[in-house]
């Protein structure tokens, strides 16, 4: 009796750790396409490019960064986790070094180039990545 008590109770907390985790890597790329959408709006729209829309651009990135760096990852879940971890903070150095600049000096054609290109490549990956974290149990 011990014993199938001792193997219930195992059960539903193995479910319930499970469960805490479900979601979260959808709740990421959620974040990550609010990101995306606030960078696009400052090269899209040159009305947008002032200290508000760049904070905007910082503060949704930086939520990114934190939910990332906050999830406590199940082991079969690591090395993806750590592949995207590693392609947002590219992602991030290239959009601070090289495109933010690029949108604010009005070098429209090579922020676009970047942005559609390796930075989309990227987030590609990252998506992709979300949507393989949330299948693994």
């Amino acid at each position: 009796m011990k014993k199938i008590v001792a193997t219930l109770v195992f059960s539903i907390f193995s479910l319930l750790s499970v469960a805490a985790h479900a979601g979260d890597f959808a709740d990421v790329k959620a974040m990550v396409v609010d990101a995306r959408e606030q960078l696009l709006i400052m090269l899209k729209d040159s009305t947008k490019r002032g200290v508000e829309q760049q904070k905007l651009v910082q503060d949704t990135a930086d939520a990114v960064t934190a939910k990332i760096a906050s999830l406590h990852v199940p082991k079969p879940k690591i090395g993806k986790h750590k592949q995207m971890a590693g392609l947002w903070e590219a992602f991030k150095k290239t959009r601070d070094k090289e495109l933010v600049p690029a949108i604010l000096a009005g070098k429209q054609a090579e922020a676009e180039k970047i942005a559609h290109g390796v930075q989309q490549k990227r987030l590609d990956k990252i998506y992709a990545l979300c949507d393989e974290l949330e299948k693994i149990k």
